[in-house]
């Protein structure tokens, strides 16, 4: 790999893309064998994506069914990628492949002509590959755009409601208010509408700051609840105890 192409083990869904990588020269490739990545897998991945000094970069097909199966991976209370990322120390990424380009395969069937088609496939597909949380975060504001645009306020404060909830996973503080700091910009322009290069006024500065506070502490209130709701269980679930005379 070139200097400029990190060091990643890419993750594709069928064993057909992982095999006509490996025909190309992408030989840091590995197949989920389906959508439905656990844990256990990516556990796996991690030991030896750590073994070559680099990520793991998820390369799913380009079609509804492979969308949604990262998405799963990234929701939830305990997204399977947060625990994935955290608890084997490792970075994981997303790979989006070229509109009209169904998986991997397609992409080195299209570009079959090129020269140093592995290359190819590094720096256009996996080099610019985003990391985890901001691809979901970037799905969830852009699956509201529609609504947004035109002031329905139930939809601004669902998503709202979202990213908070989404942000609550995260235990440590400090991640948690850096993500909400690159979040606060994106709400910002879906309700001051501002340009492209992300440039505001005074006004707009605030809004972002007003907004990244709002994030934070909303976050810290669903995580300080789902924490007592999972201490509950817990307790509920080991049952009244007798005691013996």
């Amino acid at each position: 790999e070139t200097s400029n192409v990190p060091r990643s083990l890419i993750v594709v869904e069928g064993y057909m893309d992982a095999i006509a990588l490996w025909q190309a020269g992408v030989r840091e490739t590995v197949a989920s064998m389906g959508t439905a990545l656990s844990l256990e897998q990516l556990s796996a991945a991690s030991n030896t994506a750590r073994k070559i000094g680099g990520r793991i970069v998820l390369c799913m097909d380009n079609d509804e069914a492979g969308i949604a199966a990262v998405e799963r991976l990234c929701s939830g209370q305990n997204p399977i990628l947060y625990s994935a990322t955290y608890k084997a120390n490792v970075d994981i990424y997303i790979a989006g492949l070229p509109a009209g380009v169904k998986d991997p395969a397609e992409f080195l069937e299209k570009n079959r002509e090129s020269e140093a088609l592995d290359m190819k496939f590094r720096n256009e597909v996996v080099k610019d590959a985003t990391e985890w949380s901001e691809w979901y975060t970037e799905r969830l504001i852009a699956s509201y755009n529609s609504s947004l645009d035109s002031r329905e306020n139930e939809g601004y404060s669902e998503l709202f409601g979202k990213l908070a909830t989404f942000l609550s996973v995260f235990e440590d503080a400090d991640k948690r208010s850096k993500k909400a700091s690159l979040m606060a910009p994106k709400l910002a322009r879906l309700i001051e509408k501002g340009d492209s290069n992300g440039s505001y006024d005074s006004t707009s500065v605030s809004i972002c700051h007003q907004l990244e506070s709002n994030l934070v502490q909303k976050a810290a209130r669903i995580a300080h609840s789902n924490s007592i709701g999972s201490r509950s269980s817990l307790e509920i679930s080991k049952g009244p105890v007798s005691v013996l005379d």
